[in-house]
């Protein structure tokens, strides 16, 4: 009942082009001026990447934007993403590279951000921490933007296909783990029809796919976030532009929904399902976009809504004015051919880190002299960097043996470990050399500028089963608590990561500690709402119990 053609929207009462033109329009001033008030030291997907995003949509479809300050905002965004060889290198900033590095480089495309070594430095890590089966693992468990992991394949496999060198052997396996895996959330649903598009599935697959995400419409013509929901706009707009940019399909009733549901201001109120005082999001600030503590989600919302109401206009694409911030400022030839050791940029990045993907070039660098304890000015090392690629055991040991050190002298430090990035990405092999030569499975990491986090907490953060063992094996302790006095059964507990939950409780995680919230894991899980109960059934079967508040 909702395969109508576009030419029909108007003729059957849903989405009068007219309509549909102003309420769109509204929006777009709005999320324009969202994108300037986000204050926080990350790149924002809700108020920044996702808008940017919303805009290259309207854009295509003839919808009026504020071009200038369009180019202003996705100059600010991506200088700070792509202008400097050290940061690209670096990774300072590394948190969940599959949502947000998958989020950035998919906006810096609708931006117009043109490929540069930054880009492909940035895509070519993505498509290195793609795991075995397809996916790409994700830390966060924030419904419903930020807890599904086919949100975080579809958009690395979007990212790499844009701006990363032979992406397409990552692109098949993204494929196959988007066909083989059942979707249950409707942010899955409208991930995997996406990432069908955008890693070329055949036709009758995404028409699958699309059949699929149809079923699950209510009669007032929107969808829900989970089942037993009612229906909302962030998920009504999310599901009505997959079907209609991936599988050619209209849903006027949900145009209708959307247009019915608009706010006076050009907004769309989606209530947030995260209700804990633990530091699971940035923290509370009114951005000045509406609805109060609903508006992160809310600003999501609006940018699905503006993206799921341009998709039904005819097309009309212009090019966005150009971002040149994006280009990094100090690129140089010998950044390119990496087989002189001895130039360095003006933060002391050098060749030997630039070439620590491949060992290949790791060791020519070496065999020329290329100073392996090297360090740049923010302590960052050849080993560090080495570390962030899976799959790079050989080049750990190639600078193992010629003097690396895990264990550096005093003197400004990295934010992040070595061992940090192994446990981020799940590589036991190269974990295990890092112990072997000392690593401490205990030495926290900074993640963010801010949150000290511990090798063992990120691996069960990313449900990487064997490494969480693997480091206990080495001494890690899986009740080890953070400034909160929260354990990573608490983490997996609020996160509703049940695999991770599970494994903790094998390793002899303590299912009633009760943490500086005064809570323990079983409160945990109805702080957000999810709709598995798999993480509390674990709990209770381990002997969990919810004493009064």
């Amino acid at each position: 009942m909702f395969f109508l053609p576009g030419i029909l929207l108007a003729s059957m009462g849903f989405g009068a082009e007219a309509d549909v033109r102003v309420a769109a329009g509204r929006s777009v001033k709005l999320l324009q001026q969202a994108m300037n008030q986000w204050k926080q030291d990350c790149v924002s997907c809700h108020h920044q990447t996702l808008p940017v995003i919303a805009l290259g949509v309207a854009r295509e479809h003839g919808i009026a934007i504020d071009e200038a300050a369009a180019q202003a905002a996705s100059n600010a965004i991506f200088a700070k993403l792509y202008s400097s060889t050290d940061n690209a290198v670096q990774y300072p900033m590394a948190i969940d590279p599959g949502i947000t590095d998958g989020h950035e480089l998919t906006a810096a495309h609708a931006a117009g951000v043109k490929p540069s070594l930054t880009t492909r430095i940035a895509a070519r890590r993505l498509a290195r921490w793609q795991k075995p089966d397809g996916s790409w693992a994700l830390s966060d468990g924030r419904p419903p933007a930020s807890s599904s992991k086919f949100t975080s394949t579809a958009l690395s496999a979007r990212a790499v296909s844009l701006y990363a060198p032979s992406p397409q052997p990552t692109l098949g396996r993204a494929r196959q783990w988007l066909l083989q895996t059942k979707p249950h959330s409707m942010e899955d649903h409208t991930y995997r029809l996406l990432g069908l598009l955008w890693t070329a599935a055949p036709e009758a697959e995404r028409k699958r796919a699309a059949s699929q995400l149809l079923a699950l419409a209510n009669a007032d013509g929107g969808w829900s976030q989970e089942p037993g929901l009612p229906s909302d706009p962030y998920s009504t707009a999310q599901a009505s532009f997959a079907l209609r940019h991936a599988a050619g399909l209209q849903a006027p009733k949900a145009i209708d929904y959307l247009l019915r549901t608009q706010k006076a201001d050009g907004s769309w109120l989606a209530e947030t399902r995260i209700h804990t005082q633990a530091p699971i999001s940035p923290p509370y600030f009114d951005s000045g976009f509406p609805h109060a503590r609903n508006q992160f989600l809310s600003c999501a919302a609006t940018a699905w809504a503006v993206m799921a109401l341009a998709a039904t206009l005819p097309r009309s694409p212009k090019a966005p004015l150009p971002v040149t911030s994006a280009l990094p400022k100090d690129a140089a030839p010998w950044m390119e051919s990496l087989t002189d050791p001895k130039p360095s940029t003006s933060g002391g990045t050098t060749a030997l880190m630039l070439a620590a993907h491949d060992p290949a070039l790791v060791k020519a660098l070496l065999d020329r002299g290329a100073d392996v304890k090297a360090r740049a000015k923010s302590g960052f090392d050849a080993l560090t960097a080495a570390a962030q690629y899976p799959g790079n055991a050989e080049t750990l040991r190639l600078l193992l043996a010629r003097g690396a050190e895990t264990k550096p002298g005093a003197g400004k430090r990295f934010p992040l470990t070595p061992l940090t990035f192994t446990a981020m990405h799940g590589d036991v092999a190269m974990a295990e050399i890092l112990l072997k030569h000392g690593a401490s499975p205990e030495q926290p990491s900074t993640v963010l500028g801010f949150i000290p986090v511990r090798p063992f907490e990120s691996a069960s953060l990313f449900e990487h089963e064997a490494m969480m063992r693997a480091l206990v094996r080495h001494g890690a302790k899986a009740d080890s608590l953070d400034p909160m006095k929260m354990t990573p059964l608490s983490w997996a507990a609020l996160q509703h990561k049940s695999t991770a939950a599970g494994v903790l409780l094998e390793l002899g995680a303590n299912p009633n500690h009760i943490d500086g919230l005064k809570l323990t894991p079983l409160q945990h899980t109805t702080a957000i709402r999810h709709s598995s109960s798999e993480t509390a059934a674990k709990l209770r079967a381990a002997g969990a119990r919810s004493p009064a508040r």
